[in-house]
């Protein structure tokens, strides 16, 4: 692996102006694929031609629905005619035709779409890559992935609650990505990280270098301030942040 490209570090509500959840790991895997995806493949002048593989961890729309544009431009813009791989949760078939049937029915494309939905726990290989589905707690569906080559790892939860499941998916990993929704969350009524509970239970978060997105500019302040005296806390991530293992 060599970098992990932040098109969006934001919430469903786009504040601060920031886009919908979406990244790009070495230019082939394109990670969740929220509504503004395309617009920010588009503002920072992304080639998406050696993009192979879509993985999504849900399908809220800040995750998902922006996948019918990215194939359009795939099909009208770049002229692509290799097959696409696209990975997800189960339910993902279902779930990608009712989106194609809401946003481009009867849309034909010139090349193969292929999808495959994912058991959590489940093991995948793709080129020299080896991806695993992991159980997160967010929607019924929802799953993190953890990918690995031969040098390095990465990790990513998707939308989640701070339990159990992330420090698993977290153990060891190179770069770990968590959201990190909230300030608090009383009573823990909304299934996002909240910076409260991430203060109280970090150390048990063993990425050797970890990340937020999900987030805000005021969480970012609030989370720069805090490194400066719990050195490793965690980056805040903004869209066109540029990661490299």
């Amino acid at each position: 692996m060599q970098e992990v490209f932040i098109l969006g570090s934001g919430n469903a509500f786009n504040i601060d102006k920031r886009g919908h959840t979406s990244f790009l790991l070495d230019k082939k895997f394109l990670i969740d694929c929220g509504a503004t995806t395309l617009y920010k493949i588009q503002e920072f002048n992304i080639d998406l031609t050696s993009l192979k593989f879509v993985l999504i961890t849900h399908f809220h729309g800040d995750h998902f629905a922006g996948l019918p544009f990215v194939l359009i431009y795939l099909k009208y813009i770049l002229h692509r005619s290799e097959p696409i791989k696209i990975f997800g949760p189960i339910g993902l078939k279902e779930n990608y035709q009712q989106l194609m049937n809401l946003t481009y029915p009867d849309m034909e494309f010139p090349f193969l779409v292929q999808l495959q939905e994912l058991q959590k726990q489940e093991v995948i290989f793709l080129e020299n890559y080896q991806i695993k589905a992991y159980p997160i707690t967010h929607k019924t569906e929802s799953i993190g992935y953890r990918i690995e080559d031969a040098q390095h790892s990465f990790a990513f939860t998707g939308d989640t609650i701070l339990n159990e499941e992330v420090f698993t998916l977290m153990e060891g990993v190179d770069v770990g990505i968590v959201e990190l929704s909230l300030w608090d969350n009383p009573d823990n009524k909304v299934m996002h990280v909240s910076l409260e509970e991430l203060i109280h239970l970090r150390e048990r978060i063993h990425a050797k270098r970890l990340y937020f997105n999900h987030i805000t500019d005021s969480l970012t302040k609030e989370v720069l301030k805090l490194s400066k005296n719990y050195p490793g806390f965690g980056i805040p991530l903004s869209d066109g942040t540029k990661i490299y293992f």
